[in-house]
C-alpha cells in the first residue's frame, strides 16, 4: 500500500512538474547594424552590389552597396528550425549570414561571403569574376556576330521563352569575330538563347539551344546552323463534339506546339509559324496532329490484350505539309451516358458475345474493341473520337449481364451505331 502510494505521488509530480524545454524561457531576439565598404582589389569602391542574408526563415537582398561602395543594414536573429542536441530544443536564436553580390547576378565581381563575420565599418575586397568564353561560328566555320549566349545556374530554361533572358541568366551577344565571354561566379549550363541559330550537335531530349555544362574558366567553342520563320502551315475541321483541344506539334529542327480549342460548332482552326533551317524552307515537314486528351482515360479503358492502354482517342496523326500549306482534319465523337453501369462495350464484331459479365473481363476484353469497366468504373460519361467512320453496337453492365443499346437489351436486336467524322453521337444507357 504505501508502495503504491509513493508510485502513485511520484507519478502526479512527474506530470505536474513541466519539463526542462517548457520551463526555460525562449531565448529573445536580438538586433544589431552593420556597415562597410565593398571595394576592388586596387581599392576603388564597388557601386550596386546586392547585399543579402540568408537563415534559415529568412533570405533576401535588402539593400546594396551606394556610389561609394559603403552598405548599412540592420540585422535582427531569428530561430532555427532544427533540434540542437535534443529535440526539445527547436527554437535556437541564430544570426543570418551575409554575402556582398549575388551568384548570378550580371557582375564583373565575384560574390563574397562574409558570413556572420561582419560588423560596423569592414571593408571587403571583392575578386573579378573568371568567364566562360569561346567563338560561335557558322555551318563553313565562318564566325557569326550578334549571337546571343546565355549562362545560366539555376536549370531555368524554358523552350517556350527562347530568345527572352531569364532572371537567373547571364547574356551576351558575339562580337566582332563571333567572340562572347559571359563573368560567371560559379559552374552552370549554357545556351544558344537566340530563335535565329541553334547548336549544330544539339541533344533532342534537352532543352532547346542547349550547349553544355561549363566551370568558370572555361572555353566553349559553339558551332550554330541558321534558322529562319517558314511561311504558315494551317490544319483546320471539326472534333465531332464542342470544346475539345487540337494540338499541331513538331520535332525538327526544334520542337514546338500550337493548339485550338473546338467552337460551339466544334470547329477548330490552328496556323502555325515554325522555325526551320535556312536551306529547308520550301520541303516539307512532319508534324503530329492530335486531340490534347489525357494520357490514361480516368475509368481505366483496356484494349484486347487486355492491358490498360493509352487513351485511343489521343493516338496521333502524321501531317507531311509545306510551308504555306493547308490540311482538314476531322473527328467522328461518341459519347456514352451509362450512369450506374459497372462496364461499357464498344463492338464491331459480328460474333456472339459472351453471355455475363463477370469479375474475371477478359472475355469481354477479347471481344470488345474498347472495353472500360473493371478494375475501374466508366464515367456517367465518355465520350471516344475517331478518324475513321465506325459502325458500333454498344453494350451496358447491367445486373452483371450486358444490356445492348437496341429494342429488347439483347445483342441479335442491337442497333448499329455509325459515328462519322465530324458527328456527334450520343448513346443513352436504356433505362
Amino acid at each position: 500500500m504505501v508502495l503504491g502510494l509513493a508510485v502513485g505521488l511520484a507519478c502526479a509530480m512527474l506530470v505536474a512538474t513541466p519539463s526542462f524545454a517548457q520551463a526555460q524561457e525562449a531565448p529573445s531576439l536580438q538586433s544589431t547594424d552593420i556597415s562597410g565598404t565593398a571595394v576592388s582589389k586596387a581599392g576603388r569602391p564597388l557601386a550596386g552590389l546586392p547585399i543579402c542574408i540568408e537563415a534559415d526563415t529568412q533570405s533576401g537582398c535588402p539593400t546594396e552597396t551606394d556610389a561609394r561602395g559603403r552598405y548599412r543594414l540592420r540585422l535582427t536573429q531569428s530561430y532555427a528550425q532544427e533540434c540542437i542536441s535534443t529535440c526539445w530544443d527547436t527554437t535556437v536564436p541564430e544570426w543570418p549570414r551575409v554575402t556582398i553580390g549575388r551568384h548570378w547576378q550580371d557582375s564583373k565581381w565575384q560574390p563574397q561571403s562574409l558570413g556572420t563575420d561582419w560588423g560596423r565599418d569592414v571593408r571587403t575586397e571583392l575578386k573579378r569574376r573568371k568567364t566562360v568564353r569561346g567563338h560561335v561560328l557558322g555551318k563553313h566555320g565562318k564566325p557569326v556576330k550578334g549571337v546571343q549566349i546565355c549562362a545560366d545556374g539555376n536549370w531555368s530554361a524554358d523552350d517556350q521563352k527562347l530568345g527572352r533572358p531569364q532572371p537567373d541568366m547571364i547574356c551576351r551577344d558575339t562580337r566582332n569575330g563571333g567572340r562572347y565571354r559571359i563573368p560567371v561566379a560559379a559552374s552552370g549550363e549554357l545556351y544558344v538563347w537566340d530563335k535565329r541559330f541553334m547548336p549544330r550537335d544539339r541533344d533532342p531530349y534537352e532543352a532547346a539551344g542547349f550547349v553544355g555544362e561549363f566551370d568558370p574558366g572555361q572555353r566553349h567553342d559553339v558551332q550554330v546552323l541558321s534558322l529562319v520563320r517558314a511561311k504558315p502551315v494551317t490544319v483546320s475541321g471539326s472534333t465531332g463534339a464542342p470544346g475539345y483541344s487540337v494540338c499541331l506539334r513538331w520535332e525538327e529542327p526544334r520542337r514546338g506546339f500550337k493548339c485550338s480549342t473546338s467552337d460551339d460548332d466544334a470547329d477548330y482552326r490552328i496556323r502555325a509559324r515554325r522555325w526551320v533551317l535556312a536551306d529547308r524552307q520550301g520541303a516539307k515537314l512532319n508534324h503530329s496532329l492530335g486531340l490534347d486528351l489525357p494520357w490514361w482515360p480516368e475509368s481505366g479503358t483496356r484494349s484486347s490484350d487486355g492491358d490498360d492502354l493509352l487513351n485511343p482517342s489521343r493516338e496521333e496523326e502524321t501531317l507531311r505539309l509545306r510551308p504555306g500549306r493547308s490540311a482538314s482534319r476531322d473527328w467522328g465523337a461518341l459519347t456514352l451516358r451509362g450512369e450506374g453501369t459497372m462496364a461499357l462495350c464498344l463492338s464491331a464484331s459480328s460474333q456472339t458475345p459472351p453471355r455475363a459479365v463477370g469479375a474475371d473481363t477478359r472475355p469481354w476484353v477479347d471481344y470488345c474493341d474498347i472495353f472500360n469497366g473493371w478494375p475501374s468504373v466508366p464515367a456517367m460519361e465518355e465520350t471516344y473520337f475517331f478518324r475513321d467512320p465506325h459502325d458500333f453496337k454498344v453494350a451496358f453492365e447491367r445486373g452483371m449481364t450486358a444490356q445492348w443499346v437496341g429494342s429488347d437489351g439483347t445483342w441479335a436486336n442491337a442497333r448499329t451505331i455509325r459515328v462519322e467524322p465530324g458527328t456527334h453521337t450520343s448513346v443513352v444507357r436504356p433505362g
